[in-house]
């Protein structure tokens, strides 16, 4: 009940015997009219609160505000507003929500599981009333990401008949090692340099290829390269690009420059 006024009538009683705290209104009349009113609210350690009605006298009984708030009114829980609720003999409590309880467990992976297997973790969660939630998590399994390879060209300026160096890195972020296929064609406007792959790279002549394969380990990177010479004569302002595909086998090749 809001609007309380035990200055005029009645008395407010507190009893705590380390159990329960309980404040006793009796007989506490309103502001203006209403009243009088006898109840109390019963406080336990655990969070639970109860309000017990004896004998609610009056004519604003249709007024009654019941609920709870924490000291800057900021968080609440409104039973009733402003309306016929409360009633001689009658009882409201408040349950405190419920502590998180963590269930947990190991279980080992199978030994021979394909690359970028997602294993889903699944629980049904029955409530006291027989509703059930279900909840997954999931997690990606001898992942290979080679998302983070890169292709360089230095120097970045050169003269017709220079020298460039083309620099491949397959960076794995991944936690799994993959064999790798990696083919980067000569570039344009380009002469690929004999005997200069290095790095496990073999330059085909039929198809004036750079081709790599081998093993990227997981949070690691391989690197080779080979070098090229720039036509001559060579245009102002010519682009030379290098442009390798990268295959891991496991996902669809991309090209990375």
């Amino acid at each position: 009940m809001d609007d309380l006024n035990p200055s005029t009538s009645g008395d407010v009683w507190v009893h705590s015997d380390g159990r329960r705290l309980v404040v006793s209104y009796v007989s506490i009349s309103r502001y203006g009219s209403g009243g009088p009113y006898t109840f109390q609210a019963i406080l336990t350690p655990n969070g639970d609160i109860t309000l017990q009605y004896q004998t609610m006298l009056g004519t604003r009984l249709n007024e009654a505000t019941i609920g709870i708030q924490n000291a800057d009114g900021s968080q609440g829980v409104s039973v009733a507003h402003n309306e016929q609720y409360v009633h001689d003999d009658l009882a409201v409590r408040f349950d405190p929500p419920a502590r998180p309880h963590e269930v947990s467990f190991a279980a080992r992976l199978a030994a021979d599981l394909a690359l970028d297997t997602v294993v889903t973790n699944t629980a049904f969660l029955t409530d006291a009333w027989g509703q059930t939630m279900v909840l997954s998590a999931t997690v990606d399994v001898n992942q290979v990401d080679l998302s983070g390879s890169a292709v360089t060209l230095a120097p970045a300026l050169v003269l017709p008949g220079a020298r460039l160096t083309c620099t491949v890195t397959l960076h794995n972020d991944g936690n799994a090692a993959d064999s790798v296929a990696a083919v980067l064609p000569v570039p344009e406007h380009t002469v690929f340099l004999p005997g200069s792959a290095t790095g496990g790279a073999v330059y085909e002549e039929d198809v004036n290829e750079v081709r790599w394969r081998g093993e990227v380990p997981p949070d690691g990177q391989v690197s080779f390269s080979f070098a090229v010479v720039a036509d001559r004569p060579l245009a102002d302002g010519m682009i030379i690009r290098a442009v390798a595909t990268i295959d891991d086998g496991t996902h669809p090749p991309f090209q990375q420059e």
